[in-house]
């Protein structure tokens, strides 16, 4: 006895193999029993196949034109040469306060206009003057590594 399968689409991510947009076969009395009545799939009619291919056709273009945008940003993000920032040292050049993530993100914003958000950057521990490599994270895919100079100004 063979079971009857049908093909559905899958509205609600299940696992890393069946997600979103996904059209599939499963048994009758699954797809009648429990994904139908949960909301978690639809029968996979003609028209709501072309409405999926059509709006995954689109999101793949948005999702394209995002990375294409990001892309852009890092480039621009790593063309800049050094960042200056000046702090005030003691006798050992250690700093009086910190380096926060706000100091970088207005510097860059007087520079290259982009606003970046203070989760995406990674900052190292900077203790004492010098340069040092701080990545920003711009997407899941996408990293710029810029370089920070912090120059002393003495303290009397």
């Amino acid at each position: 006895m063979t079971k009857k399968k049908i093909r559905i689409i899958i509205h609600k991510t299940i696992n890393s193999k069946i997600q979103q947009g996904n059209i599939i076969f499963v048994s009758y009395g699954y797809a009648r029993n429990y994904l139908i009545p949960k909301q978690i799939a639809s029968l996979a009619t003609s028209s709501i196949l072309k409405q999926s291919y059509k709006s995954k056709k689109i999101q793949d273009q948005k999702s394209q034109q995002q990375y294409n945008s990001m892309r852009n940003i890092q480039h621009l993000l790593e063309q800049t040469n050094i960042l200056s920032l000046r702090r005030k040292v003691n006798q050992d050049y250690r700093f009086f306060g910190s380096i926060i993530s706000g100091n970088i993100i207005h510097k860059l914003l007087k520079i290259t206009g982009i606003i970046i958000d203070k989760k995406q950057i990674n900052l190292v521990s900077m203790r004492r003057a010098g340069t040092y490599m701080v990545r920003i994270q711009l997407s899941s895919e996408l990293t710029a590594n810029i370089n920070i100079q912090i120059m002393p100004t003495y303290y009397i």
